[in-house]
Protein backbone atom coordinates (compact mmCIF):
# COMPACT_ATOMS: atom_id res chain seq x y z
CA UNK A 1 0.00 0.00 0.00
CA UNK A 2 1.24 3.46 -1.17
CA UNK A 3 0.75 6.77 1.47
CA UNK A 4 1.07 9.75 0.37
CA UNK A 5 2.21 11.58 3.38
CA UNK A 6 2.29 15.69 2.97
CA UNK A 7 3.54 17.00 6.55
CA UNK A 8 3.16 20.42 5.66
CA UNK A 9 4.08 21.38 9.06
CA UNK A 10 7.58 20.52 8.10
CA UNK A 11 7.56 20.75 4.60
CA UNK A 12 9.07 17.35 4.03
CA UNK A 13 6.83 15.15 1.82
CA UNK A 14 6.90 11.29 2.06
CA UNK A 15 5.78 8.68 0.22
CA UNK A 16 5.82 5.53 2.30
CA UNK A 17 5.33 1.84 1.01
CA UNK A 18 3.50 -0.28 3.74
CA UNK A 19 3.30 -3.84 3.89
CA UNK A 20 -0.41 -4.73 5.08
CA UNK A 21 1.14 -8.40 6.68
CA UNK A 22 3.98 -6.61 8.84
CA UNK A 23 2.77 -6.35 11.85
CA UNK A 24 1.97 -2.60 13.10
CA UNK A 25 5.21 -1.61 14.69
CA UNK A 26 7.21 -2.41 12.13
CA UNK A 27 9.03 0.28 10.48
CA UNK A 28 7.82 1.26 6.96
CA UNK A 29 9.96 1.80 3.56
CA UNK A 30 10.33 5.27 2.50
CA UNK A 31 10.70 6.25 -1.04
CA UNK A 32 12.73 7.61 -2.90
CA UNK A 33 15.54 4.77 -1.60
CA UNK A 34 18.13 6.44 -3.64
CA UNK A 35 18.59 9.89 -5.16
CA UNK A 36 17.34 13.47 -4.25
CA UNK A 37 13.24 13.72 -2.28
CA UNK A 38 11.55 16.22 -4.92
CA UNK A 39 8.73 15.77 -2.49
CA UNK A 40 7.64 19.08 -0.46
CA UNK A 41 3.88 19.83 -0.02
CA UNK A 42 2.90 16.84 -2.40
CA UNK A 43 -1.36 16.78 -2.72
CA UNK A 44 -2.31 13.95 -5.17
CA UNK A 45 -1.25 10.19 -6.44
CA UNK A 46 -1.96 7.52 -8.36
CA UNK A 47 0.00 4.32 -9.85
CA UNK A 48 -0.44 3.58 -14.00
CA UNK A 49 -2.24 0.27 -14.20
CA UNK A 50 -1.26 -2.94 -16.17
CA UNK A 51 -1.21 -2.36 -19.51
CA UNK A 52 -0.22 1.41 -19.94
CA UNK A 53 2.95 1.89 -21.41
CA UNK A 54 3.99 2.88 -18.02
CA UNK A 55 2.62 0.66 -15.99
CA UNK A 56 3.94 0.70 -12.60
CA UNK A 57 4.86 4.28 -12.33
CA UNK A 58 3.77 6.51 -9.55
CA UNK A 59 2.98 9.80 -9.98
CA UNK A 60 2.55 12.87 -7.31
CA UNK A 61 1.75 16.23 -7.78
CA UNK A 62 3.24 18.88 -5.31
CA UNK A 63 2.02 22.27 -4.69
CA UNK A 64 5.24 23.74 -3.63
CA UNK A 65 4.91 26.27 -0.59
CA UNK A 66 1.76 27.66 -0.35
CA UNK A 67 1.44 28.54 2.95
CA UNK A 68 3.30 31.09 5.14
CA UNK A 69 3.85 34.69 4.80
CA UNK A 70 3.38 36.40 1.22
CA UNK A 71 7.00 36.57 0.94
CA UNK A 72 7.99 33.17 1.38
CA UNK A 73 5.62 31.65 -1.18
CA UNK A 74 7.62 31.50 -3.90
CA UNK A 75 10.17 29.09 -2.48
CA UNK A 76 9.41 26.03 -3.93
CA UNK A 77 7.66 25.03 -7.46
CA UNK A 78 4.54 23.18 -8.19
CA UNK A 79 5.95 20.00 -9.56
CA UNK A 80 4.28 16.77 -10.97
CA UNK A 81 6.78 13.93 -10.32
CA UNK A 82 7.29 10.34 -11.64
CA UNK A 83 9.16 7.68 -9.03
CA UNK A 84 10.14 4.36 -10.12
CA UNK A 85 9.32 1.99 -7.91
CA UNK A 86 12.04 -0.48 -8.62
CA UNK A 87 14.94 2.44 -8.32
CA UNK A 88 13.04 5.26 -5.90
CA UNK A 89 14.33 7.58 -8.24
CA UNK A 90 12.52 10.67 -8.67
CA UNK A 91 12.44 12.65 -12.22
CA UNK A 92 10.71 15.69 -12.23
CA UNK A 93 8.38 16.16 -15.58
CA UNK A 94 7.03 19.24 -14.82
CA UNK A 95 8.08 21.82 -12.66
CA UNK A 96 6.48 25.27 -12.23
CA UNK A 97 7.66 28.65 -10.47
CA UNK A 98 4.69 31.21 -10.13
CA UNK A 99 5.53 34.62 -8.75
CA UNK A 100 1.95 35.15 -7.45
CA UNK A 101 2.98 37.81 -4.94
CA UNK A 102 2.36 40.63 -7.46
CA UNK A 103 -0.86 41.45 -9.29
CA UNK A 104 1.28 40.13 -12.63
CA UNK A 105 -0.82 38.95 -15.84
CA UNK A 106 -2.88 36.07 -15.01
CA UNK A 107 -1.17 32.98 -14.00
CA UNK A 108 -1.84 30.27 -16.72
CA UNK A 109 -0.11 27.32 -16.28
CA UNK A 110 0.35 25.14 -12.86
CA UNK A 111 -0.96 27.22 -9.87
CA UNK A 112 -2.15 24.36 -7.05
CA UNK A 113 -2.35 20.73 -8.57
CA UNK A 114 -4.11 18.68 -6.44
CA UNK A 115 -5.17 15.39 -8.25
CA UNK A 116 -3.92 12.82 -10.90
CA UNK A 117 -4.41 9.83 -12.80
CA UNK A 118 -3.76 8.05 -16.12
CA UNK A 119 -5.13 7.18 -18.75
CA UNK A 120 -4.77 3.22 -19.38
CA UNK A 121 -4.54 2.93 -23.01
CA UNK A 122 -2.23 5.77 -23.60
CA UNK A 123 -0.16 6.45 -20.26
CA UNK A 124 -1.33 10.06 -20.39
CA UNK A 125 -1.45 11.76 -16.85
CA UNK A 126 -4.38 13.97 -16.48
CA UNK A 127 -3.91 16.15 -13.38
CA UNK A 128 -6.88 19.11 -11.76
CA UNK A 129 -5.34 22.46 -10.75
CA UNK A 130 -7.90 24.04 -8.44
CA UNK A 131 -6.25 27.39 -8.44
CA UNK A 132 -7.59 28.23 -5.11
CA UNK A 133 -5.00 29.85 -3.10
CA UNK A 134 -5.30 33.08 -1.01
CA UNK A 135 -6.80 35.47 -3.69
CA UNK A 136 -5.41 33.44 -7.07
CA UNK A 137 -9.08 32.65 -8.00
CA UNK A 138 -9.66 36.31 -9.52
CA UNK A 139 -5.80 35.58 -11.32
CA UNK A 140 -6.30 32.05 -12.73
CA UNK A 141 -9.00 29.71 -13.73
CA UNK A 142 -9.13 26.32 -12.41
CA UNK A 143 -8.14 24.14 -15.23
CA UNK A 144 -7.71 20.37 -16.20
CA UNK A 145 -4.48 19.28 -18.00
CA UNK A 146 -3.03 16.26 -19.90
CA UNK A 147 0.68 15.60 -19.84
CA UNK A 148 1.56 13.58 -22.57
CA UNK A 149 2.73 9.95 -21.62
CA UNK A 150 6.92 10.55 -22.09
CA UNK A 151 6.76 14.14 -22.22
CA UNK A 152 8.45 16.77 -19.83
CA UNK A 153 8.32 20.23 -19.82
CA UNK A 154 5.36 23.15 -18.94
CA UNK A 155 5.15 23.60 -22.37
CA UNK A 156 4.28 19.88 -22.87
CA UNK A 157 0.90 20.91 -20.58
CA UNK A 158 -2.11 20.49 -22.51
CA UNK A 159 -5.01 22.58 -21.42
CA UNK A 160 -8.17 19.88 -21.39
CA UNK A 161 -10.77 21.88 -20.26
CA UNK A 162 -11.00 25.45 -18.44
CA UNK A 163 -14.84 25.28 -17.66
CA UNK A 164 -16.52 28.20 -16.32
CA UNK A 165 -18.69 25.96 -14.35
CA UNK A 166 -15.40 24.88 -12.79
CA UNK A 167 -15.04 25.98 -8.86
CA UNK A 168 -12.03 24.00 -7.67
CA UNK A 169 -11.37 20.68 -8.87
CA UNK A 170 -9.59 18.62 -6.63
CA UNK A 171 -9.11 14.75 -8.43
CA UNK A 172 -9.76 13.30 -11.80
CA UNK A 173 -10.69 9.92 -12.59
CA UNK A 174 -10.33 8.31 -15.78
CA UNK A 175 -13.21 5.50 -16.51
CA UNK A 176 -12.09 3.04 -18.94
CA UNK A 177 -14.12 0.00 -17.32
CA UNK A 178 -16.38 -1.39 -19.87
CA UNK A 179 -19.25 -1.56 -17.87
CA UNK A 180 -18.87 1.69 -16.69
CA UNK A 181 -21.86 4.51 -16.88
CA UNK A 182 -19.88 7.01 -18.68
CA UNK A 183 -15.83 6.26 -20.17
CA UNK A 184 -13.68 9.12 -20.30
CA UNK A 185 -12.44 11.58 -17.26
CA UNK A 186 -14.73 12.30 -14.40
CA UNK A 187 -13.71 15.56 -12.15
CA UNK A 188 -14.67 16.06 -8.35
CA UNK A 189 -15.30 20.27 -7.98
CA UNK A 190 -15.49 21.46 -4.31
CA UNK A 191 -14.82 24.79 -3.98
CA UNK A 192 -11.65 25.89 -1.67
CA UNK A 193 -12.11 21.93 -0.14
CA UNK A 194 -7.94 21.59 -1.01
CA UNK A 195 -6.94 25.14 0.43
CA UNK A 196 -4.85 25.33 3.26
CA UNK A 197 -6.34 27.95 5.07
CA UNK A 198 -9.80 28.52 4.01
CA UNK A 199 -12.71 27.93 5.79
CA UNK A 200 -15.83 26.33 3.60
CA UNK A 201 -19.44 27.90 3.82
CA UNK A 202 -20.68 24.88 1.85
CA UNK A 203 -23.11 27.54 -0.14
CA UNK A 204 -21.91 26.91 -3.40
CA UNK A 205 -23.05 23.12 -5.07
CA UNK A 206 -20.38 20.16 -4.79
CA UNK A 207 -20.32 18.54 -8.72
CA UNK A 208 -18.95 15.42 -10.36
CA UNK A 209 -18.22 16.03 -13.68
CA UNK A 210 -18.25 13.72 -16.38
CA UNK A 211 -16.89 13.57 -20.02
CA UNK A 212 -14.31 16.79 -19.09
CA UNK A 213 -12.52 15.88 -21.93
CA UNK A 214 -14.47 16.36 -24.63
CA UNK A 215 -14.28 19.82 -23.91
CA UNK A 216 -18.02 20.17 -22.90
CA UNK A 217 -17.98 19.03 -19.24
CA UNK A 218 -21.69 17.34 -18.42
CA UNK A 219 -22.99 17.25 -14.77
CA UNK A 220 -22.65 14.01 -13.32
CA UNK A 221 -24.23 14.43 -10.02
CA UNK A 222 -24.35 17.50 -7.77
CA UNK A 223 -25.72 18.79 -4.67
CA UNK A 224 -25.61 20.34 -1.42
CA UNK A 225 -24.72 16.96 0.29
CA UNK A 226 -21.12 16.89 -1.06
CA UNK A 227 -19.02 18.88 1.22
CA UNK A 228 -15.27 18.12 0.71
CA UNK A 229 -14.71 15.67 -2.13
CA UNK A 230 -11.13 14.05 -0.72
CA UNK A 231 -10.93 10.82 -3.03
CA UNK A 232 -12.73 9.91 -6.38
CA UNK A 233 -12.27 5.97 -7.72
CA UNK A 234 -13.71 3.30 -9.79
CA UNK A 235 -15.17 0.03 -8.56
CA UNK A 236 -14.25 -1.55 -11.39
CA UNK A 237 -16.54 -4.62 -10.70
CA UNK A 238 -19.12 -3.32 -8.79
CA UNK A 239 -22.21 -5.53 -9.06
CA UNK A 240 -25.02 -4.01 -11.14
CA UNK A 241 -28.08 -2.87 -8.62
Amino acid sequence: ILVLDSTPGSFIGRLIVVDPAAPSTANQTLLPVGGANELFYSTGMTVAPAGAPNAGKIYVTDVGNVTGQTSEKNVNPRKIIEIDPATGMHLVLVSVTNDFRTAAPPIENLLFPVGVDVDPATGDLYIADSATVDDQESKVTPKIWKLPQGATGEASLVLVSDSASFEGPTHVLFKSHPMALTTGLVVSDAPNADHPSAVPTYTTTRTLWKNVDTGTPATMTSGMLFRELRGLEEVPDYPAP
